[in-house]
């Protein structure tokens, strides 16, 4: 039985469990391997819309970069965060004009 199910199976006791380095590995790596393809599946789907960046967004919108947070804070524009840069679908910034 796997530990998740065992886990699941048992979330109202407290349990003690003994793990082996080699169990914590692969139960990471796992992990690794799920949220890397996730992040690739979600790469390919904004790499069908072309990234706009902050700056050129509220020059073309003709809106302050405050505005656009507050818009994304209202939820009717979100932004793209990669690192510490901000970007906008081009998709969505056409809807809003």
């Amino acid at each position: 039985m796997d530990i998740r199910e065992i886990m699941r199976s048992n979330s109202s006791s407290q349990q003690l469990f003994i793990v082996s380095a080699q169990d914590l590995i692969d139960i990471i790596d796992t992990s690794v391997k799920k949220t890397i393809q996730e992040l690739e599946e979600s790469v390919s789907k904004s790499n069908n819309d072309n990234l706009v960046p902050l700056k050129e967004v509220a020059e073309t919108l003709n809106v302050s970069r405050c505005t656009l947070n507050r818009w994304n804070k209202d939820g009717y524009l979100i932004p793209i965060k990669i690192g510490r840069k901000v970007f906008y679908r081009q998709n969505d910034i056409n809807e809003i004009r």
